[in-house]
């Protein structure tokens, strides 16, 4: 049922159109899913007529207001799953008894929508079809000239690029630095507060393979911008990894907002109405949206390259030809390379594969622009996409075109537009940790822009170091001041950093545990919990029955009745410090037992159960049941045998629903190796308890 607020916004609009040209045209094509790549979800995208775009059609101020505000009272007739803000866009509920296409005509009927649309469900682009390792032909001299690229810059981690995707392998080798915390766009939860990034399919590995594996590090292969930071979005829980088309832009948005300046969508369904809304906020917030053509080689009519803010990008090959299954047509940007391209894969921690789509041709073109921004963070996105666009190598007819749009892309063609390689680097670092306890270990990163291609490090103690990104240990307390000098062929600069690290002496710990029971009936099973402070690294206890342990928070378990102190010795490299809780622990003798068993020991408080024993032993047989009836009881005792040979004992009788009985192993009527022990308890109303096991008498 519709609601009041609802009519009122359809009553808006009507009288307003009813004196005024039609200023929104329902929808001229049916809305048709695609299996694989776009499909119906329930669930719909309405973006309310936007006031600018009413009054460049000719209605005033004031009536665009009006039309305005009907849009979103209309939108309460309907659930309503989220309203975003940030681009003025609901996503609802196609009602029961509807379908996507009526409520979208319904919709743009009214004239208060700019547009109604599905919220598709649409899926990764691309997969592996090779497990082996090789070349990466993507980055050779003459398709994107990466390595020239990298003579002129190499990325900085100050720079992010974010792959909103099907999550990661975070252990993977060629991944293992900066990595910033992810996020899971369907759960709405970051990585710090458990939201879970890791790979429900291959493809979301592959796809930051492409554009920010870690290069110089001796393993694998390297992403378009090895050294740049990267973030995982994931925007699927599904193995599948089909994920709706507002999860991949909520993904897009989050990422840009918490500072990426890159985010990279390698999924089907790039041309709607909806993601251009998208692209156009994430530019006017500072970021660019790169969203892969799709592998269904139509020719995408939908936008204009020119006039929308989205960078659509599409596949070629190793000779350089648009590649078969590669979308084309005037929303297409950019092509790169996207058939048989290398990439990490998240089978295991070194996997790799050739891959091929235009899901890969995506994070390279996503990777390139990073790069570009890295080299020169001052640059507006409009700025780096011109940039990426002008550098693109020409194929295809001469000039833009519909296969190639502007043409496949050349890190070096557009880093060389900047002006690279003709300045001194300048130089920055963090450190990590930058205080603690001596020895204090720290991990230094050069954050240094302009291309640096060699460091120099002094630490400040008189130690000192060439590595990009080294570690060193200072093992003295005192305040360090630490030099960074970055340098390339056109000079160096330096970044010193006063008292930067602060190491104080190692004191002791302070010892202290909590445990959990404090008092009750033999046997007690008590969890013993470190509560020591100052850093312990070792832990000595004495359970005061014997019994010890060198775990941080042990288990122990008191099989008699007593009055236990505890002792717990804390230590690390300074020191130790010991902590004594008298009469800590109070054991008292079991009131009756519950549930049945036995155990068989060589000692009489059966504090262990046994079964090897020597003939010098004494067997000492404990076996209860809350079965039983201990008051009417029939017949209890146990029989060892061994083929021929047996022996009969009889139990005693303790009243709480207990037997014992004890037999000097010396006393067997032979010296066989194997016994079988058999015990009975029964009553008189013939309820039985007949546990049995074997031991071995040497």
């Amino acid at each position: 049922m519709k609601t009041s607020a609802f009519v009122l916004g359809l009553a808006l609009s009507a009288t307003l159109l009813s004196s005024t040209p039609a200023q929104t045209q329902l929808p001229t094509t049916e809305f048709v899913e695609v299996a694989g790549q776009r499909e119906f979800s329930g669930w719909m995208i309405a973006r309310p007529a936007q006031i600018a775009d009413l009054e460049e059609s000719g209605l005033s101020r004031s009536q665009s207001e009006v039309l305005h505000t009907a849009g979103h009272l209309m939108m309460s007739g309907y659930e309503v799953y989220e309203f975003v803000d940030a681009t003025d866009e609901y996503i609802f509920r196609v009602p029961a008894g509807s379908t996507e296409n009526l409520t979208a005509r319904e919709l743009m009927s009214s004239g208060a929508f700019q547009y109604v649309e599905p919220d598709w469900t649409v899926y990764p682009i691309g997969t592996s079809n090779d497990p082996l390792l090789g070349s990466s032909w993507h980055h050779d001299a003459n398709r994107m000239q990466s390595a020239d690229a990298w003579d002129i810059h190499t990325g900085n981690p100050s720079t992010s690029v974010a792959f909103c995707d099907t999550g990661i392998r975070t252990s993977h080798e060629d991944f293992q630095a900066h990595r910033l915390e992810g996020y899971n766009a369907v759960d709405r939860v970051w990585e710090s507060n458990g939201g879970n990034i890791g790979a429900v399919h291959p493809h979301g590995t592959m796809v930051t393979g492409c554009g920010a594996a870690n290069g110089n590090n001796g393993v694998g292969v390297s992403g378009v911008g090895w050294n740049l930071s990267h973030r995982m979005m994931r925007v699927s829980n599904s193995s599948g990894g089909g994920a709706s088309l507002s999860n991949l832009q909520h993904a897009a948005r989050t990422a840009v907002e918490a500072g990426d300046r890159v985010a990279s969508v390698s999924y089907s369904g790039v041309d709607t109405n909806s993601n251009l809304t998208t692209a156009t906020y994430i530019k006017s917030i500072g970021g660019l949206l790169v969203w892969a053509a799709g592998n269904d080689g139509r020719n995408l009519t939908f936008g204009n390259r020119d006039n929308d803010d989205i960078i659509v990008a599409g596949a070629t090959t190793s000779s350089d030809a648009k590649a078969s299954f590669s979308a084309y047509g005037q929303f297409v940007d950019v092509t790169a390379p996207g058939a048989s391209v290398l990439t990490c894969d998240s089978g295991s921690d070194s996997d790799y594969a050739y891959v091929s789509g235009t899901s890969f041709a995506c994070p390279l073109t996503a990777g390139l622009c990073a790069l570009i921004w890295s080299a020169d963070p001052s640059l507006t996105p409009n700025e780096v996409e011109d940039i990426l666009k002008s550098g693109a190598d020409d194929l295809g007819s001469a000039g833009i075109d519909n296969t190639y749009g502007y043409g496949r892309i050349n890190s070096y063609g557009s880093l060389s537009l900047l002006g690279g390689g003709t300045n001194p680097p300048t130089a920055e670092f963090s450190g990590t940790p930058t205080a603690g306890f001596a020895p204090l270990t720290v991990s230094f990163s050069d954050l240094s822009s302009g291309s640096p291609d060699s460091w120099s490090w002094n630490f400040g103690d008189g130690g000192s170091s060439s590595a990009q990104n080294p570690s060193h240990t200072y093992t003295s307390p005192g305040s360090y001041t630490v030099t960074l000098t970055a340098s390339n062929a056109n000079g160096s600069d330096s970044e010193t950093k006063v008292d930067y690290i602060v190491v104080t002496a190692g004191t002791p710990p302070t010892a202290d545990f909590n445990a959990t029971p404090l008092t009750g009936t033999a046997p007690l099973e008590v969890d013993f919990i470190d509560a020591s402070t100052g850093g312990a690294t070792s832990w000595s206890w004495d359970f005061g029955d014997g019994g010890s342990s060198s775990a941080q928070n042990p288990n122990h378990t008191y099989t008699a009745a007593g009055t236990y102190t505890v002792t717990m010795t804390a230590s690390n490299a300074y020191g130790s410090d010991t902590m004594t809780k008298v009469d800590y622990i109070v054991v008292d003798e079991p009131s009756g037992y519950t549930g049945q068993g036995f155990i068989l020991s060589k000692n009489a408080d059966f504090s262990t159960d046994d079964r090897s024993f020597s003939s010098s032993d004494t067997l000492y047989v404990l076996v209860w049941s809350d079965q039983v009836d201990f008051n009417n009881i029939r017949r209890a005792g146990f029989q060892l045998k061994a083929r021929k040979d047996k022996l009969q004992v009889e139990f005693t009788n303790n009243g709480d629903g207990s037997y014992t009985a004890s037999l000097d192993l010396a006393n067997l009527p032979s010296s066989a190796r194997n016994w079988d022990f058999k015990a009975q308890v029964q009553d008189r109303s013939r309820v039985k308890y007949t546990p049995s096991a074997r031991i071995s008498v040497n």
